[in-house]
């Protein structure tokens, strides 16, 4: 797999985010996306801490856990 990513400036106060990737065993051709990221200028912005879950639905009592495959 081969990736490239590119940031570039728009302004103070945004960058275009782009990635491309290349993976022929996976991919018949390059995969590119692309993104605007902005920076929060409301007063008093806080960005919280996110606890990730592994399996979401395991932890709300949905699904059992996954079931690990051929190694």
């Amino acid at each position: 797999m081969h990736v490239v990513e590119r940031y570039t400036l728009l302004d103070r106060d945004h960058l275009q985010y782009e990635a491309t990737i290349e993976d022929p065993k996976v991919f018949s051709r390059p995969w590119t996306m692309q993104m605007v990221l902005y920076r929060h200028v409301e007063q008093h912005f806080q960005l919280l801490e996110y606890d990730c879950i592994a399996f979401p639905d395991e932890a709300a009592g949905n699904l059992a856990p996954p079931t690990p495959g051929p190694q």
